[in-house]
């Protein structure tokens, strides 16, 4: 069994190398079918590197410097094959995603009124919330009406005070909520441009390109993550 997907996996690596040295134009079935086997060996072969744990083995060397070699090269050749694989499968998933999540916005029935929502945010994220003042209203409530006692003017004014305490607490609250909201939905739609942007230039690559693309990140990445480990 793992004699014959070895066979496989080898050929169809073969392949794979001449997709990527190509480098222009999609992949035929052929090299879609060799790069699923290959992932396909990847994970077959998992569980015995697991169990028949490869750098214990190396551990018994009794040279360093063939072990330090030989640590950093089956950690970079492992980072290297993992993130070359996740590379080259991801945007599929990735393309699903994101269809998926354009249609279930396209049948929203709200996403007009949420639209208007974040909008109307964006829009009063810097302006001053509108409020009456009570204090002053009650000032000139009680100099238009000339009998009134003396305690109830004393009492008008002081809970005016107290009720104008309040509504500048709470106007000062709403008025950093709705700026707060504001930027927030303001980042978001920043946020979604970008990703748009890169969704645009994911979709105008070729699959060879992204095979191009995605071998010379792996090497960057394992060959990064051996200088960390050392």
């Amino acid at each position: 069994m793992v004699l014959q997907r070895s066979v496989e996996a080898i050929q169809s690596l073969k392949i794979v190398q001449t997709a990527i040295s190509t480098g222009e134009g999609n992949l035929s079935t052929k090299e879609m079918i060799s790069i699923t086997i290959v992932a396909s060996f990847i994970l077959l072969l998992e569980p015995y590197v697991t169990n028949f744990n490869i750098f214990n083995l190396i551990g018994l060397l009794n040279n360093s410097i063939l072990f330090d070699i030989l640590t950093v090269f089956a950690y970079s050749s492992i980072i290297f094959v993992y993130t070359f694989m996740l590379c080259v499968l991801l945007p599929v998933n990735f393309y699903a995603l994101v269809s998926l999540f354009k249609l279930a916005y396209k049948l929203s029935p709200c996403k007009q009124s949420i639209n208007k929502t974040i909008n109307k945010f964006i829009e009063n994220k810097d302006k001053p919330v509108a409020h009456p003042d009570l204090l002053h209203r009650s000032m000139l409530y009680i100099h238009s009406i000339s009998n009134i006692s003396v305690v109830l003017k004393f009492l008008i004014i002081i809970s005016s005070y107290i009720l104008t305490l309040i509504e500048s607490f709470l106007v000062v609250v709403i008025g950093i909520f709705t700026a707060a909201l504001g930027y927030f939905f303001m980042l978001i739609l920043l946020i979604n441009e970008s990703f748009s942007s890169f969704y645009k230039w994911l979709k105008s690559l070729t699959d060879k390109r992204i095979l191009s693309i995605s071998t010379k990140f792996a090497v960057i990445f394992s060959l990064a993550f051996s200088v960390i480990i050392n």
